[in-house]
């Protein structure tokens, strides 16, 4: 991780000043909030991909190094509590998939988190900057929001290099995939909102929606991952 310092410092300026300089321009210029929002993402995306991808093998080493680590003190803590052997090898088997799931799904996750700060940004320079400024780029009420359905392009890239691919291709369409169903479940969050308000549910009902969808775990998300994907070609609002 050391040797790519130089290359993490370039990146992440370029992320900062490219972003901040590409996004304030167009504000300036009067572009909607969706155009000036897609360029700086597009901006960090590329930028946040290229920063990790240098990384991604070291740390990945690294992680995996630590994880028989972690199983061995997770297998002393159940067998101290009390667990039948055959109990503690299906949760130590279960824990090592999910903490390999979560190595190979590291590139999403750092791409995501640099979109996510951007995007928290954005929303406060819109509310801050922009819209006392009088200009166009105000984040709209997140009950509108919808993914382009070009977005369906990555779906079907991901789809074929996990379906074809070699272990290299099935990474990076595992990663794809992911990273674009938090947008379509972000979405699909959003259509559900929409909905929620046309037929006046109170905010106490609307709490009652999302806790049965964070209770429905990954059904839950599923569908509401696949309402956002036919929302950006059927536009149910």
């Amino acid at each position: 991780i050391g040797q790519n310092s130089q290359w993490i410092w370039i990146t992440t300026w370029i992320m900062l000043l490219g972003a901040t300089i590409v996004t304030g321009y167009l504000a300036r210029a009067g572009k909607s909030a969706a155009v000036v929002f897609s360029v700086g993402a597009l901006i960090v995306l590329v930028m946040s991909f290229g920063q990790f991808i240098p990384m991604y093998p070291e740390m990945a080493e690294m992680a995996r190094a630590s994880v028989e680590g972690i199983l061995g003190d997770v297998r002393v803590q159940l067998a101290v509590g009390g667990y039948a052997p055959d109990m503690v090898d299906e949760y130590v088997n279960a824990f090592r998939q999910l903490l390999n799931t979560l190595i190979r799904l590291m590139p999403c996750g750092f791409v995501l988190g640099a979109m996510m700060q951007y995007a928290i940004g954005f929303v406060w320079f819109s509310h801050r900057v922009v819209a006392p400024a009088g200009q166009r780029a105000v984040v709209p009420s997140f009950a509108t929001w919808k993914a382009p359905f070009g977005l369906v392009v990555v779906v079907v890239i991901g789809s074929l290099l996990r379906i074809f691919g070699n272990e290299t291709m099935k990474l990076i369409a595992d990663n794809l995939l992911v990273g674009v169903g938090v947008v379509y479940v972000i979405v699909g969050m959003a259509l559900i909102e929409s909905f929620l308000r046309k037929v006046h549910v109170g905010w106490l009902g609307r709490v009652f929606v999302y806790i049965a969808l964070f209770l429905a775990q990954i059904v839950g998300l599923l569908v509401v991952a696949l309402l956002g994907f036919i929302d950006s070609y059927v536009d149910w609002r």
